[in-house]
């Protein structure tokens, strides 16, 4: 059996470093309240996660962590501040945030505002 993943291992360590920082960054957000206050929608490929009114406000508080991550820190830096914005204008409106996640890349997904 052979193990060995063929490919471009720049691009495949690159998307790691992505997908290890958005899950540092999404670790505050999720954990700064009990784990039963966000809500989650899976199914068919693909998920929405609800943020609760505290969530939200955590988000939108601007609350990001400092991550050395060499290259990719300002990227990273750039990504989670416009989150904190879209969080801001979503929650001035009176909405709470959800994150939507597919497998399918053509499909819908991204950040939008949510009735709490």
């Amino acid at each position: 059996m052979n193990t060995k993943i063929s490919g471009r291992p720049r691009l495949r360590r690159g998307l790691a470093v992505i997908a290890v920082a958005a899950t540092l960054a999404a670790g505050p957000v999720l954990t700064a309240t009990p784990a039963n206050a966000a809500s989650a929608s899976c199914g068919s490929g693909s998920c929405t996660v609800y943020l609760n009114k505290a969530e939200t406000a955590t988000l939108a508080s601007g609350r990001v962590p400092n991550i050395p991550l060499g290259p990719f820190t300002v990227p990273f830096r750039v990504a989670a501040y416009g989150h904190v914005g879209i969080a801001r204008l979503w929650q001035s409106r009176g909405y709470c945030v959800a994150f939507t996640l597919n497998i399918r890349p053509w499909a819908s997904q991204g950040m939008l505002g949510a009735r709490c």
